[in-house]
């Protein structure tokens, strides 16, 4: 992040007369290295960062502002690479919490003492970031204990609320599309088997595509983030429309009366040898003749029919519940962060 960085303290050693400048100023300000090093400034360092950068360009961003009274304040531009400890349980819903703090380097609570501006202690202008917009932010004075003693420090808290619409976009409505091009399979007729196959396995391997680049976008994390848990559910919804078709073409298979078959009459059947195999065809029956599809006196198609109302109404009511529950859970934890300033 870029910030201006501001410290601010009395040194009553550099204090001046303001009747010696005649009463024209009483601030005077200083930016060139010769003058800068002669003037005390405390050893702040921030304890989170990864890196830090000073901007130099036109100039080297640093200015010191000496008052008649003593009072220094001392500004500088930098970007700043900080660590931040994410929590993905709810991921792409999830609110995250990073903290920023900075502190003396040699000296402890009792030779530096932080503290923030009463009034102008954080100015935050209008951001933009890709996939985060910060919903708040607080600050606190802390004491940290090392091995020398204790140090005071400062810390401000970011609190930044994930967009869900680029996920949106990407994962959650193919997921869905994946999901509802399996149920045209309820509406194929039984006997087009590689049709149906075909429909059922691109569907089970577009979301596990799916899952697969989701994974790959995030760290390797061992707890199961709410995005994931829509996927195996869709995972399963497209599984479950493939099992149906596969129970289908089990019990579509012709099943006749073995009272009516058990005797063989000559004069009702012929032998007709191909290559080295001999088959038994019927001459009366006609071999166009449907036989109708009963299992225990259920109709097979019947399935197709119960599956064509059933898949939509649990999906639809999967989308309901799951919607409900992590949308409720982001407004609850954005009210916590909010009310905890």
């Amino acid at each position: 992040m870029d910030f201006y960085f501001t410290q601010q303290w009395l040194d009553e050693r550099i204090s001046f007369d303001d009747v010696l400048c005649n009463g024209s100023r009483k601030e005077y300000s200083f930016t060139s290295e010769p003058i800068l090093p002669s003037i005390w400034r405390p050893d702040t360092y921030f304890p989170t960062s990864l890196s830090a950068k000073l901007h130099d360009a036109p100039v080297k961003n640093t200015a010191i502002w000496v008052s008649s009274t003593g009072l220094v304040s001392y500004g500088i531009r930098m970007s700043l690479v900080s660590k931040c400890h994410m929590h993905f349980h709810y991921f792409p819903f999830d609110i995250q919490s990073c903290a920023v703090s900075m502190l003396s380097y040699a000296h402890g609570k009792d030779d530096v003492e932080y503290r923030w501006h009463e009034t102008k202690a954080v100015f935050i202008e209008d951001i933009s970031i890709a996939q985060f917009s910060l919903l708040t932010h607080k600050r606190n004075i802390t004491r940290t204990m090392y091995n020398h003693g204790e140090y005071s420090s400062l810390c401000l808290t970011l609190v930044f609320k994930r967009h869900v619409g680029y996920y949106l976009i990407q994962t959650i409505i193919p997921s869905i599309l994946c999901v509802g091009l399996s149920w045209v399979s309820f509406y194929i007729k039984r006997d087009a088997t590689p049709a149906r196959a075909s429909l059922g396995i691109t569907t089970v391997l577009a979301v596990v595509t799916l899952i697969a680049s989701d994974s790959w976008s995030l760290p390797r994390i061992s707890t199961i983030k709410a995005i994931e848990v829509y996927l195996f559910i869709c995972l399963l919804f497209v599984f479950g429309a493939l099992i149906e078709f596969s129970a289908v073409c089990y019990f579509n298979k012709p099943r006749y009366d073995s009272k009516k078959h058990s005797s063989l009459d000559e004069n009702n059947y012929a032998m007709v040898d191909i290559s080295e195999n001999t088959k038994m065809v019927d001459k009366d029956e006609p071999p166009s003749t449907k036989v109708k599809q009963q299992f225990a006196g259920f109709d097979v198609g019947k399935i197709d029919v119960f599956s064509r109302i059933a898949f939509p109404f649990v999906f639809a009511l999967f989308n309901l519940i799951y919607w409900i529950t992590y949308l409720s859970i982001t407004a609850s934890l954005a009210n916590d962060h909010t009310d905890s300033i």
